[in-house]
Parts: C-alpha cells; structure tokens; sequence
C-alpha cells in the first residue's frame, strides 16, 4: 500500500511479425484507404523502449506501414529511447533538427516541456502516444492517442477481484513508476482495490515497481514476495504481459503445487495467450494494439497536413493543467482462456503463431 498512500489523485499496455502483423492492420475495416497527405516530409516516432516487446513488434512497424497509406510520400524516422528520458530528450530534438514535421511521441516523463518547448520553437506538432504527463505546453500538442492507463488498472483490478476468494492475499508488481503510465495504471487499481480492502474483502500483501516494465527484474521481484511471504500469496497484478512471463516462472521455481496463482498483466500479448492454453491462470487488460498504432499514424498525418480529424476520430478530452486535449481511447478488456477468441478475431494474434508446437488434444479450441 506504500506506493498508493505516496501518489494522489490523477488522470480518470510479444506479438509476432509477418502474418500476425498483417492479420492485424488488415483487420482494420474503420481505417480509411486513401492518403490524408501528400506532401515529401519527415515525421519522428519517438517510442517508449524496444526492451518491451510489442514496440518492435507491432507499435513502431504497424505506425510505419500505416504511414505508407495516410501519407505516402513522407519519411518516417524511428527512435527507441530504451525508457531513458535523458535519451528521449536527446533524441527528440535531434529528431527536430533533422527536419521532423510532426513528433509521434510516447512522452513517458511527466513533464515533456523540454521536447514540447523544442518543438513549439520549430514549429513542429506532436501527437502524444500512450503516456498522459502532468503538464503540457500550450499551442504544440494536436491530441493524443492510445490507452487511458487508469482504465487498465482498473480493469486489472477488477478482473483480480472476480477471481480472489474472501480475504485473498493479493500482491502487485507496477511496471515503471518513473513514468507517467505506470503511475496512473497503479491509480487506477487502486481505485477499484482500496474500496475492497478497506472492506476486509481482500489484503495486499506487498507491491514493487519495476523500471522499464521488465520481465527479469519482475520475476525477481515475484521471487522475493513468495519467499518471504511462504507461498501465502492468492494473486498477482503485473505491470504488463512480459512481466507476467516472469511471474509464471518464478512461481514455477517456487515449486508451487497446492493452488493456482491467479495472474493478470496487460497486452494480450502472444505469450500470454499461449500461457492461457496451457491452462496457466492469467489474464490480460487487452486492447488492439494494431488499431492503437494505425489511430497513431492517421492522427500524425491530420497533423501533418494541418487539417482536423473527421467528427469522432477524438473520443474523449482531456484535461492537463489548464489544457484540454482530444483524446482517442482504445478500448480496454480482459482476456483469458474463456474469451480469448476475441483476439484473433480483432487480428491481434493469429492461431498458427498461438498454437505453434502445442497439442491440440490438450489445449482444445482454437487449436483443433
């Protein structure tokens, strides 16, 4: 509870290339066909950290391909940060003195001023992506697209209290709580699990934060709660799928035998689902991804040619400071072995990449 007592209030997630990625962009119905523009310039997407697998799996090339259609003529130069702010700072403005028009920017820091500053002084728009800071400066930022973090934890933490019994022993391990994301993801966990805990319906037991939302760090850390707790523990809330990749197997060298530990994580990625055949008891805040990232490239290209996106594309506002941004939400749900279906009908994963080398006698649906 340490973490959560420290925070107040704030703002109310390894996929396969080639035919997973494909399946996913071309699950894309909504998405328009047709150049929003066609001008020869150059656009930066500035990531969170390559380390996370669903950049380089999906973020940074579906972005790409997706700016092939919305703006054919145009550069785009990728930039992977590694969860540095330091190097973001870096790599943003040498992104602006090379001739970047529009930044696609996954502002992890809280306060981005130094890259926003930069890019209001060259004249440069950006696109925020994903991460929600504390402050934004005015007249630079045309939206932002992604995923509201609280919705996540909140999702995270409901899905954890359907599956807990009475007085369940709960532990969380946050992704980066350096970052903007991982800090809001926490809130909102925390806002549907300080209810039930001050209800006696659950107790958390201990919780860690993890820079750069890692798998090793995280299953070190999911060793050391079970050791020092016994084993006693019902549940897990992880920071993402990598890191609940590491739970798995520090529960498996924990040589826990009499009871399933319930694990959630966020992504919907590959691993995880494959860990949802093989009858691990995980879940995952999933949300597509590959829309996520095509809403990314349609939003940079309105930008880019200075136009406003068409009645809806902007869902929701946001609220930053004295500031009040459009934002484009991806919805968020959980998937586990009962619903799973719902990615591979979204194009998220396909079933040749889910089922690789598993057993369709023992794994059943969709492997048969």
């Amino acid at each position: 509870m340490a973490l959560f007592n420290s925070l107040s209030r704030r703002l109310s997630r390894g996929l396969a290339l080639g035919a997973g990625l494909l399946a996913g962009v071309m699950s894309q119905a909504q998405a328009a066909d047709e150049a929003i523009y066609d001008g020869n310039d150059t656009v930066a997407i500035i990531g969170y950290s390559g380390t996370v697998t669903r950049w380089n799996n999906i973020d940074f090339p579906n972005f790409e391909k997706w700016m092939k259609v919305y703006a054919p003529n145009v550069t785009v130069k990728r930039y992977d940060p590694r969860a540095d702010a330091a190097t973001e700072v870096t790599m943003a403005k040498s992104a602006i003195v090379s001739g970047a028009k529009v930044l696609a920017l996954a502002a992890f820091q809280d306060d981005p001023s130094a890259i926003l500053e930069a890019a209001k002084e060259a004249d440069v728009k950006v696109v925020l992506y994903i991460f929600v800071p504390k402050s934004v400066v005015p007249g630079v930022v045309s939206g932002i697209v992604g995923t509201d973090p609280v919705a996540v934890g909140e999702a995270q933490a409901k899905y954890m209290l359907e599956k807990l019994p009475e007085g369940g022993k709960l532990a969380i391990v946050n992704g980066d709580m350096s970052s903007s994301y991982g800090i809001q993801q926490n809130q909102g966990m925390m806002n549907i699990l300080k209810p039930a805990v001050d209800a006696g319906k659950i107790k958390i037991v201990a919780e860690r934060a993890t820079p750069g939302f890692q798998t090793a760090p995280a299953e070190q850390h999911v060793s050391s709660i079970l050791t020092s707790l016994n084993n006693d523990v019902d549940g897990f809330i992880m920071g993402n799928d990598d890191m609940a990749q590491g739970a798995i197997s520090a529960i498996r060298h924990a040589g826990v035998t009499d009871k399933k530990i319930v694990l959630v994580g966020q992504d919907g990625s590959v691993p995880a689902v494959r860990s949802m055949l093989q009858g691990e008891p995980i879940g995952s805040a999933y949300r597509n991804l590959f829309e996520e990232s095509r809403g990314l490239a349609e939003a940079t290209a309105y930008a880019l040619a200075g136009k406003e996106p068409p009645a809806g594309f902007y869902d929701k506002s946001l609220t930053i400071g004295d500031q009040t941004l459009p934002f484009r939400a991806t919805p968020v749900t959980v998937v586990d072995r009962s619903n799973l279906d719902t990615e591979v009908k979204d194009g998220a994963v396909t079933v040749e990449e889910i089922c690789k080398d598993l057993d369709p006698a023992k794994v059943g649906e969709p492997c048969k």
